[in-house]
């Protein structure tokens, strides 16, 4: 004959019905809690044959089922008095959970024989916060010539954002001049400095810029920045295997671990296999910085980031959705979830910060450009050699790149830029 259920509910320190616990940190710190830090089991053994004092006429063993780092009072095992109906237990949480629901179970037996078996399920809901606070880390204005005035290519800055690249002539008034503009006459591109304004204010929050210094000619150079090849060599594995999801991960893992982030989100940036892809890549990246995340489930996560070209937007409004299981996203209206036509690169910021050369990007500038560089056809033979093996040195870097991403250091194991743009300022 089957054992009875019983009934086991949980409530929090207030009494009121609890369902779901939240796991949080403080921003800044890897140290995630619960939410409540205690809660209240209940067993109610009403149920026939089990509670009735005739039908139990001696003491019951109960036993409580419950994740192994949790503490409980009274213990796990212990023992009910004849006539008793009911046991409760003060739950303490403890350690980050496996997943995003938490089984409890309780049993109680008679010797041998099982009296009746209770099951509840928690929900578990999993928030992060880095080290980065708008209110605090981000820029003073917005990715708009209203606030930063028309930006053209300045010598001074440029040689601010690079140590060594051959042919600067050429790439100065190449893919330098392409990138690192903002404004322009009516009905023509107008680009902007989404890049160099989210790795500035991400900078802030990492301690990497200085009291007083210059904002705005910051964001120019690390903009500038995204033509390194440090910068294109790491975004390469991200273009060449697309995976919003994975960079989520990678971002999650970093707050899980340490609480700190120093990625950005590169998002709209398109699939490799797209046939307008260059017309793509100088027109629909832009750049965020990720500074917190909330999930419940395992194939959905919410990430809230902060917008260069909506610096004061409240925190609602700039929220970007992954859908784990279908890796794609949401993000205003640069992407929709189910699309699978752009991605998100997720570099860290040291590649910008360190990367101070770009041969990749001078040779680019020359193929695209010969005439504008004033090369003969000897030197620009030259150029294209330089380019083919540039591009070779950059794929089998990807390749070995690519076949690290999103192992362990991604943060999967635990819980479970090829891109040079301009970027709107619309």
């Amino acid at each position: 004959m089957r054992a009875p259920a019983l009934a086991l509910t949980a409530h929090g320190a207030d009494g009121r019905p609890l369902t779901r616990l939240r796991y949080a940190n403080a921003p800044g710190s890897p140290d995630f809690r619960p939410h409540p830090d205690r809660c209240h089991l209940t067993l109610d053994l009403a149920a026939p044959g089990v509670g009735a004092p005739a039908a139990r006429p001696r003491e019951a063993q109960v036993r409580l089922v419950a994740p192994p780092e949790w503490l409980t009072l009274p213990g796990r095992v212990c023992f009910l008095p004849a006539g008793q109906t009911a046991i409760t237990w003060t739950v303490y949480p403890r350690g980050l959970p496996a997943g995003f629901t938490a089984r409890l179970a309780v049993e109680v037996r008679d010797g041998r024989r099982r009296l009746g078996r209770a099951n509840l399920t928690l929900g578990i809901t999993l928030e992060g916060f880095s080290q980065f606070r708008p209110e605090q880390h981000a820029l003073p204005f917005a990715n708009t010539v209203a606030d930063l005035g028309v930006v053209r290519p300045d010598a001074r800055l440029f040689a601010r954002t690079y140590r060594w690249t051959p042919l600067r002539r050429a790439f100065f008034r190449g893919l330098y001049r392409a990138i690192v503009f903002l404004g322009g006459a009516p009905g023509a591109p107008q680009g902007g400095l989404c890049t160099g304004m989210a790795r500035a204010a991400l900078a802030r929050s990492l301690g990497g810029l200085p009291a007083g210094a210059d904002l705005r000619a910051a964001a120019i150079v690390l903009h500038g920045r995204q033509l390194t090849d440090r910068a294109l060599l790491a975004a390469a594995p991200w273009v060449l295997r697309p995976s919003p999801a994975r960079a989520f991960r990678r971002f999650r893992a970093d707050l899980l671990a340490r609480g700190r982030s120093d990625v950005c989100f590169d998002v709209g940036v398109p699939r490799p296999w797209r046939r307008d892809l260059v017309r793509a890549l100088t027109r629909e990246g832009h750049t965020v910085v990720p500074y917190g995340f909330r999930q419940d489930h395992p194939d959905r996560a919410e990430v809230l980031v902060w917008d260069p070209n909506h610096p004061a937007a409240p925190p609602d409004e700039s929220i970007l959705t992954v859908d784990l299981r279908g890796d794609t996203y949401g993000y205003r209206d640069r992407a929709r979830l189910g699309e699978r036509t752009t991605t998100i690169v997720a570099v860290r910021q040291p590649a910008y910060r360190g990367g101070r050369t770009a041969l990749l990007a001078s040779a680019a500038s020359v193929l695209l450009d010969p005439a504008a560089a004033g090369l003969t056809r000897r030197r620009l033979a030259l150029g294209g050699l330089l380019a083919a093996v540039g591009a070779a040195t950059a794929a089998l870097a990807a390749a070995g790149r690519s076949g690290l991403a999103g192992r362990d250091r991604e943060g999967n194991a635990t819980w479970n830029r090829t891109r040079a743009t301009s970027c709107s300022t619309s």
